[in-house]
Order: structure tokens, then sequence, then C-alpha cells
């Protein structure tokens, strides 16, 4: 072998030992996790709290109240879709159309449609049908803060109404708040529930809103203004 093969071999040999000296100096870098989502095993599907609560007033409207509750502590439904369908003995209904709502963990939502009474006969059943939600980690979401001020239920000439204000008390703004009143008689029993939507209040912002039931002199006279329930969704 003559000495210059010799020269570049060795040459070659030394360049590699060096190489393999930085490599091994250099920091080692772990891989980074990827995104977790949940999996079918890891929440439990939403809840129907009770059967579908449905109440009639005079003016030919029909009111449609379901309640559905999200059972998990980590994660949020945002969102899910659902619908409500009303069907007769006879086979015959008609499905509401098809909305679409937030559950934040462990929370319950009262869920409203407002249908023509023409739709119903003695023999009408009515289901809430629930689409499958999208779920999230609740650290990826924050929840505005909102709380209800003067609210009160009064009757004037046209008929029952609620009103109050709608006070956004943290920094997160809520791109919709959802207030709903369900007004009960003296024995606690549902008569009718109504409600109204506000967009996009901003942190440390208030808002009065104002819900307006059907007129129906029957309601009016019935209700009990210390019995109305007054509930408010924010997203």
């Amino acid at each position: 072998m003559s000495r210059t093969v010799k020269q570049f071999i060795y040459g070659a040999g030394y360049l590699m030992f060096v190489a393999l000296i930085v490599i091994a100096a250099l920091p080692s870098r772990e891989p980074e996790p990827a995104a977790t989502t949940p999996n079918a095993g890891s929440f439990r599907q939403l809840e129907m709290r009770g059967p579908v609560t449905v109440m009639t007033a005079a003016d030919g409207n029909v009111a449609l109240l379901a309640r559905v509750r999200n059972p998990n502590e980590t994660y949020l439904a945002a969102p899910f879709s659902y619908s409500f369908r009303v069907t007769g003995n006879g086979g015959a209904g008609m499905t509401t159309p098809v909305r679409t709502e937030t559950l934040y963990p462990l929370e319950t939502s009262a869920i409203l449609e407002i249908v023509p009474s023409p739709t119903f006969t003695e023999d009408s059943e009515v289901a809430l049908l629930l689409g499958n939600p999208t779920w999230a980690g609740i650290e990826f979401s924050l929840r505005p803060s909102l709380a209800l001020r003067n609210v009160a239920t009064r009757v004037d000439s046209i008929g029952l109404l609620v009103e109050g204000t709608v006070t956004n008390a943290g920094a997160v703004a809520a791109s919709r708040a959802r207030i709903l009143a369900i007004v009960n008689d003296a024995n606690g029993f549902p008569l009718f529930a109504a409600q109204t939507v506000l967009e996009n209040l901003a942190g440390g912002a208030s808002r009065d809103f104002f819900i307006r039931f059907p007129r129906d002199e029957g309601l009016a006279t019935r209700a009990l203004p210390d019995k109305t329930e007054i509930l408010i969704y924010a997203q």
C-alpha cells in the first residue's frame, strides 16, 4: 500500500472519530408530544334529564323543553346538534330544524323549541334527537362569567313578559348569551317557556334583555312571578 493511500485512510478515520465525538456531545432532544384528542373510552355521552316537557298557549304555540347534561368533568361539548321529533300513533310526524348548543363540563342545559299547535294531536309523542358532540378539553376553553340583575316577571297591556339585565362579570367576552325563562303556577307546574339571545357581550359590559310570552290571558293570570325560573347560558 502506498504512503499516499495510507495517509488518506488515516486522515479519513481521524475525521470520522472527531465527528462521532461532536455528535455525542450534542444535547439530545425528546420528541414533542402529539396533541391529544378524546377517544371513545375517555368521555361519557350526553345525558337527557327527564322527558320532554310540552307546554301549550292559547295563541296556538307549543313550547318543547328538554334538559341535557354533560356528565364529563374535563370535556366540553362544543358544539352538539339537536332537534325534536314529533310523532303520532299513525306514524305521521315532523322534525324541528337542527340546531347547535354548547355544554360545559357537569353543566345541564335547558333546550327550547317553539312549534305551531296543529303539529300536535292527542296521541302525539315528542323525542329529543341528539347528535354526536365535538369534544374538546376544557383547558383549551375560557368560559364567560355572566350574571343576572334586576330580573322581573310582569304583565302589561300585551301580556306576560320577563325583563332584566345581563352583566359580564369577567374579562372573557361572550359571543352568545342565551336567556331562557320558564313561568310556573302556584304549585310549580310549568306553564310556558320563552327565550332570547344576546350577541357579543364584552367583558365588564351589561345589557338589558326582554322576553315576551304568547298572548294568553290564562297564562298571564296563572303565572306566579316569584316562581319564574331564569336560566342563562354563555359561549
